[in-house]
């Protein structure tokens, strides 16, 4: 059984930022067991021992991988700074939802008086409507007649699809 090769890569947590290389190291946690240790001068030791089944070209990229992602991360972070105002202006946006009032109704600019003279003369024109149709009135050029009662319903041939 072959012996696994540790390797470990140095990182700068005041200059990188120790979440970033937290971040960084759980990135690569899929293919390899890391372990991150505090050095004097506020550096992280990062040692990265490959898991089985990863191959040596694979284990040997690891800590070229690492460096990636911690730039990777740094950049993230970086942006994530710059936009926090916006990020907390939508979340308190989202957060205190307020619905618009319902607008007034629109003035129709009738005074109360001729209000009801107007709901008096549409209370009359419905009557006299209402009456023409209930007294049985002939329709002597059928515009009230529907088109099934005109022209009667097609039956015949119709072709199947």
């Amino acid at each position: 059984m072959a012996k696994t090769q540790k390797t470990s890569v140095i990182a700068a947590a005041g200059r990188d930022g120790l979440n970033a290389v937290r971040y960084a190291a759980y990135s690569l946690s899929g293919s390899a067991y890391v372990f991150l240790k505090p050095l004097a001068g506020g550096k992280v030791l990062a040692e990265f021992e490959p898991k089985p089944g990863v191959d040596a070209r694979a284990a040997a990229a690891l800590p070229a991988r690492f460096r990636q992602e911690l730039e990777d991360e740094k950049f993230r972070e970086k942006n994530s700074a710059e936009n926090f105002s916006l990020r907390e202006f939508l979340l308190l946006k989202a957060v205190n939802y307020a619905p618009k009032a319902p607008e007034p109704e629109p003035d129709s600019g009738l005074t109360p008086k001729q209000e009801k003279e107007l709901n008096d003369l549409i209370h009359q024109i419905e009557k006299e409507i209402k009456a023409e149709t209930a007294g049985g009135k002939k329709d002597p050029l059928g515009i009230t007649r529907t088109w099934e009662d005109k022209y009667g319903t097609k039956t015949g041939n119709k072709k199947k699809r």
